[in-house]
């Protein structure tokens, strides 16, 4: 029996076509897509030398860049901010992790792949270049390859990698993830008086044991001590947003600050029987020359010592030029911080009024907090445990709170 084929009229000709090199091109796709098997695992960055490396510059999406310089003592600063000191631990982190990068994991082989992988030239997470002598290394980091890495991809080649252990925190943009972030401290404990200027006016807060008093207190006013928590807070161990350099420039406005912070310390020395402790001179601090200290160990050191801070203009980028006695360096604070000091007023100091009167003031003058009790004279011939009135068993001030560490 004779099968006859019938004949392809010219368009199904052409479509038949199409269909065949749909079918090619969708194979040469998916063999150039898909990750090929390394045949040998070897390290992502050849002959990569931690101890060798002089210079780290980290770029992100946003073009927010961070430079990184070993000095000529082995130290790591931010030459951008006058050499303002890094952390070595960061940096050693990222380079022990770069070394440890390899070539085990192919992810993708085609250019195609990497914008979608945030690897490309222009398009990427973070752009690292690293200066190792003469050789400058470029790696880019992507997205997230799963819960303990990302993809990488080394400047000049195609293939895309898994990096284990990296995280975008690990090659950060801003400042303070690479410096000490605490620009001014002193052990919270050890102040005795805090004096701020402000536009609103000067206050003085002073420290008689474990109780906190603002200084000027007209009659019927109760301060309210959990007001300077945050004060405290900040005074203590401030906190900077970016380092701005080591020369003052007229930007700052510091020679006409908004806030003066005058801080007194007095650290105690291991208690002796003979020795009665106690608040230094309580006269302003600063009307009294203070010792200067030059770190948190020497201020925990010295008996007593005076420190003054002083918040100058908002700059463009946010935030407000600082500047400490014990630094050098001029620095950027945010906001917030900023904001505790220069939105200080009287008000804000004192406990809301009560309908009961003001607690009567003992021979020091300073107000009797707590319930009035009873007492008894030379005359009474009576029970000397009277019952108090109604009115004096609810209290006019809250009761003192011990300052924290």
């Amino acid at each position: 029996m004779t099968i006859t084929v019938p004949r392809l009229n010219r368009a199904n000709q052409i479509l038949l076509g199409l269909l065949a090199l749909q079918l090619v091109v969708g194979l040469i796709v998916l063999v150039a897509g898909a990750p090929a098997s390394a045949t040998t695992t070897g390290p992502l960055v050849a002959d990569f030398a931690p101890d060798a490396v002089t210079g780290i510059t980290i770029r992100d999406a946003q073009d927010a860049e961070i430079v990184l310089a070993k000095n000529p003592d082995g130290g790591w600063v931010l030459p951008d901010a006058d050499s303002f000191p890094a952390r070595a631990q960061p940096v050693t982190t990222l380079l022990d992790t770069i070394k440890a990068m390899d070539t085990g994991q192919l992810v993708a082989q085609n250019a195609a792949s990497h914008p979608r992988l945030k690897v490309a030239d222009t398009a990427f997470e973070r752009r690292v270049e690293i200066a190792q002598g003469d050789r400058q290394i470029v790696l880019y980091v992507g997205t997230s390859g799963g819960a303990n890495g990302l993809h990488v991809r080394l400047g000049g080649q195609n293939d895309v990698y898994l990096a284990k252990d990296l995280s975008l925190f690990q090659v950060a943009t801003r400042p303070a993830s690479w410096v000490n972030p605490v620009y001014f401290s002193v052990p919270r404990e050890d102040i005795v008086e805090l004096t701020v200027k402000n536009a609103n006016g000067e206050f003085t807060f002073r420290k008689d044991g474990d109780a906190w008093t603002l200084a000027d207190l007209a009659e019927g006013e109760a301060f309210n001590p959990d007001s300077i928590a945050t004060l405290l807070n900040h005074a203590s161990s401030l906190a900077l947003d970016r380092p701005l350099g080591a020369q003052e420039q007229d930007s700052y406005g510091l020679s006409e600050p908004l806030v003066s912070v005058g801080i007194r310390t007095h650290h105690e020395p291991e208690p002796t029987d003979a020795e009665p402790t106690g608040a230094p001179n309580a006269s302003s601090i600063f009307d009294v020359p203070g010792v200067t200290a030059t770190d948190e160990a020497s201020a925990s050191t010295t008996p007593d010592a005076t420190y003054t801070i002083l918040i100058g203009a908002k700059l463009d980028d946010a935030g407000y030029a600082a500047k400490a006695s014990t630094s050098d360096y001029y620095v950027k604070i945010t906001n917030g911080v900023a904001n505790a000091f220069l939105n200080l007023t009287r008000e804000s100091l004192l406990a809301a009024p009560s309908e009961t009167p003001a607690p009567a003031a003992t021979e020091s003058g300073a107000p009797e907090f707590g319930p009035a009790l009873p007492t008894a004279t030379a005359e009474a011939t009576g029970s000397a445990t009277a019952e108090p009135t109604s009115a004096a068993t609810e209290p006019a001030a809250t009761a003192t709170p011990t300052p924290s560490n």
